[in-house]
């Protein structure tokens, strides 16, 4: 087994030993001092949990599972409701508490991944990239969605859309902030926005809208390469 694997099988290890560092180092057969060296890396002390500094709410962000989380996105699973049991998880009610429930900034969560890549992925020959990507849905619950024109399926679908920045360069790319079309179908009624959305009517944006549907690629880019071009 590679250091890499054994590393992502000590943090799935890590969330489900209730964030003991030790007990998940002798689950997976790693060195205990290596162990705590990736707990420190990953902002975590003690027993595993994440550190209080910061921003508001981060004692309630946890990485370990929000890592399972990820890795489950990126996973081939047909039906990405079932990362928790993917995850070895006893149930799906951690996951639906840190999505739904815990307290955590999703902005200051995009704020330290975007000093990472920084940090860590910047060279001179880096660029900025702004893309566009529609995420088939069904009803009508889910922010943002109505039917409209997705590159994705190349058709009109019953689809959310969101803008995403992207930092590429030679040491590797990952996204770095994203911002969520909220078109006028949307916008333009404050009850199912303060039904369904996290924001009131008056605090959405909305970008140049086509009559079919919309895309804030016009007005999002700017924001995000503002943001982007910002970072230290």
């Amino acid at each position: 087994m590679g250091r890499g694997e054994l590393k992502v099988r000590f943090f799935e290890a890590l969330g489900r030993e209730s964030g003991s560092i030790s007990v998940a180092a002798r689950a997976v057969g790693v060195n205990r001092n290596t162990a705590f060296a990736w707990a420190r890396k990953a902002g975590m002390r003690g027993r595993g949990k994440s550190g209080t500094s910061g921003h508001p709410g981060r004692a309630e962000y946890d990485r370990p599972r929000a890592g399972r989380l990820v890795l489950g996105l990126l996973s081939d699973l047909p039906r990405k409701n079932t990362i928790a049991e993917w995850a070895g998880e006893a149930g799906p009610h951690g996951m639906q508490h840190l999505l739904c429930r815990a307290s955590w900034e999703a902005d200051a969560v995009r704020d330290d991944v975007r000093e990472y890549v920084v940090a860590h992925l910047h060279d001179e020959e880096a660029v900025l990239v702004v893309d566009e990507t529609g995420d088939a849905k069904k009803g009508a619950h889910t922010v943002g969605v109505q039917r409209q024109y997705t590159g994705t399926a190349g058709r009109i679908e019953n689809s959310q859309l969101a803008v995403y920045l992207i930092h590429a360069g030679e040491r590797g790319h990952a996204a770095v902030d994203r911002e969520l079309d909220i078109p006028r179908s949307w916008a333009g009624d404050p009850n199912r926005c303060r039904a369904e959305a996290p924001v009131s009517a008056g605090e959405v944006r909305t970008g140049r809208v086509p009559k079919r549907g919309g895309s804030s690629m016009p007005t999002a880019s700017p924001r995000l390469t503002r943001r982007g071009r910002a970072a230290p």
